[in-house]
């Protein structure tokens, strides 16, 4: 087929540039050894990017914020009595809500244990494992604020590997095959991601007024290939991705009359396409934590009737296969600490108590 003038003229007149959404690739968690301590992930800030997912993301809060509630139950008790475990008057219930919280977000939690002189435990303070690494022999731990640039970093002798003094307790779970703990919601990291992008999307959408995709001409003429790449890449950081959902194209005119057109760039079932992604994710992220979403005070379709019956026999069967587990993991890390069996107790809630702190939440979000 004969190439008309018409659009030879478009050809060689008019540059026109697609600019994709950027790109993001989720972190995969990858020990790398150094002559000390093991990277946690390859850039060693993998923790830091599990606690920002968890921050951003309102169902991953609800779940692992509902969960440690479970865990915790009404009380936490110690075999001594002594409630208070440290000199910033935090008792056992306080580190068992924190370690707890952890275990979910992490797979993991760290504790430092400070011996007196007779070599019994003073003090146990709870200890941010985003701020520990490990050796690969795991009887070194290194402690520091700020692991970007490694400055101030303690080493500590590991539990039971110690000699009294100060020590860290560090419990890696049940999935790990290397140093470091993997969260057991590691399956749906992509569906968390997706989740807070399409909260994001629909945020911007809102914020730029629905404005529909927008296409920039540029009627100067076009320019060689090395400057349109970097007027697009500018283009790209500015305005492409969910925080301003709805743009960009670009395109390079000798002048206005060779600019393209376009009438529509949006698509009218988008709201369609997002609730169906959203309900999808939500079930990838509710079936990582083996959970129903009702226990948390989400309703995935509508027209569910969910009754105090089935709430009952969802939490039966979530207090089994979830809870308890926890609280099983719990206990024996403080037995090993104290050197006791039953060292601590959790005192559970009544599932009446259960179903009508969940009705006042879903009837009452505030």
């Amino acid at each position: 087929m004969e190439t008309t003038k018409k659009e030879e003229k478009i050809t060689l007149k008019s540059s026109f540039a697609y600019i994709p959404q950027r790109e993001k690739t989720i972190p995969v968690l990858r020990e790398i050894n150094t002559s000390s301590y093991v990277l946690y992930g390859q850039n060693n800030l993998y923790p830091q990017y599990l606690w920002d997912l968890y921050l951003k993301s309102s169902i991953l809060q609800s779940i692992i914020n509902g969960t440690t509630d479970f865990v915790c139950g009404n009380e936490v008790k110690v075999y001594n009595g002594n409630d208070i475990v440290n000199a910033d008057g935090e008792t056992i219930e306080d580190i068992v809500k924190k370690i707890t919280t952890d275990l979910q977000v992490f797979g993991g939690f760290s504790l430092n244990i400070i011996y007196n002189r007779a070599n019994e435990i003073s003090e146990i303070y709870w200890l941010d494992i985003r701020e520990v690494r490990l050796n690969e022999d795991g009887d070194k731990a290194y402690y520091c604020k700020n692991w970007k640039n490694k400055k101030d970093v303690v080493e500590y002798e590991v539990f039971p590997n110690h000699k009294g003094g100060s020590c860290v307790f560090y419990f890696s779970g049940h999935l790990t095959r290397g140093t470091y703990p993997i969260p057991r919601w590691n399956g749906a990291i992509p569906a968390v991601e997706t989740s807070t992008e399409i909260g994001s999307f629909h945020l911007h959408n809102i914020l730029n007024n629905f404005e529909p995709s927008a296409i920039i001409n540029f009627n100067n003429g076009v320019p060689d290939e090395e400057t349109q790449n970097n007027i697009e890449a500018k283009v790209n950081e500015k305005f492409t991705g969910s925080h301003n959902a709805g743009k960009v194209l670009v395109s390079f005119n000798d002048n206005k009359e060779s600019a393209v057109t376009i009438e529509r760039l949006g698509d009218e079932n988008n709201d369609r396409k997002y609730r169906e992604l959203r309900k999808d994710t939500y079930n990838e992220i509710f079936i990582a934590f083996r959970c129903t979403p009702q226990l948390f005070g989400f309703q995935i379709n509508d027209n569910a009737i969910f009754s105090n019956q089935e709430f009952a026999e969802a939490y039966a069967l979530y207090d089994k296969n979830v809870v308890k587990p926890i609280q099983k993991d719990i206990i024996r890390c403080f037995d090993k600490i104290y050197g006791k069996t039953d060292s601590i107790k959790f005192i559970d809630w009544s599932l009446s108590n259960i179903i009508e702190k969940t009705e006042t939440e879903i009837n009452d979000p505030q």
